[in-house]
């Protein structure tokens, strides 16, 4: 019986065991070391790192697609050796990010020696890296010593701010994501795109199929 067998047991991983249910029809299953799994589950990494090695060596041996949803607290949490099953690197599951994220990984380049300032903001009980952040420093090549982080409250919201340019011509971005719903609706999404897919690795926002809707073409008319 395919399943989500779900490591971790932190927030993310409360909000997928409670609300997944909502978005598929695929059951929830904590990770247990030892336990059996079949084949055509999906493994869905939310945790802390400990179980993370155990976890991604029983989803290979039984080619099952692992999804990696946490950023790295203390604990490494390295990338597979090509060639085994499918695995996602997805710091972040909602969808909109990922829109955001693809845009920046197709065209993050014509920006390139402008002034680029970056902030995110996440609940005071966020202790890991700030995961989406780094991505969008990679994409857009700037140090990681650009981010301004925010930790404030308890309440599950998280904003990503862009700021492009200088002077007279500022292009500013702003994700805000509000609850953890998104992130369940995203996974689900993510689950889906990977049915597909041959072994490998691959960036959550770049899974063929992901956003469900073809690349449209605009035609300039003159005078319309």
């Amino acid at each position: 019986m395919r399943e989500l067998i779900l490591v971790g047991g932190g927030r993310l991983a409360g909000a997928i065991r409670e609300r997944f249910p909502l978005y598929s029809t695929i059951p929830v299953r904590g990770y247990q070391p030892g336990a059996g799994s079949s084949a055509g589950s999906v493994f869905v990494h939310a945790g802390s790192g400990r179980q993370y090695g155990e976890a991604l060596k029983r989803a290979s041996e039984i080619n099952c697609p692992f999804i990696q949803a946490a950023t790295e607290r203390n604990i490494p949490m390295p990338l597979p050796r090509e060639g085994g099953a499918v695995y996602v690197s997805a710091p972040n599951l909602d969808l909109n990010m990922l829109r955001l994220l693809a845009l920046l990984r197709r065209g993050g380049d014509i920006f390139s020696g402008e002034a680029i300032a970056l902030s995110e903001s996440h609940q005071s009980g966020k202790t890991s890296l700030p995961g989406t952040a780094l991505k969008i420093c990679r994409l857009l090549d700037i140090p990681a010593q650009s981010i301004e982080s925010e930790r404030q409250g308890d309440t599950p919201h998280a904003y990503h701010r862009l700021s492009l340019g200088a002077g007279n011509s500022v292009l500013s971005l702003e994700m805000r994501i509000e609850g953890l719903d998104s992130y369940v609706s995203g996974l689900a999404r993510i689950i889906g795109a990977t049915e597909t897919l041959g072994p490998g690795i691959y960036e959550a926002e770049e899974l063929p199929g992901i956003f469900r809707s073809p690349a449209k073409c605009f035609r300039y008319s003159p005078g319309v």
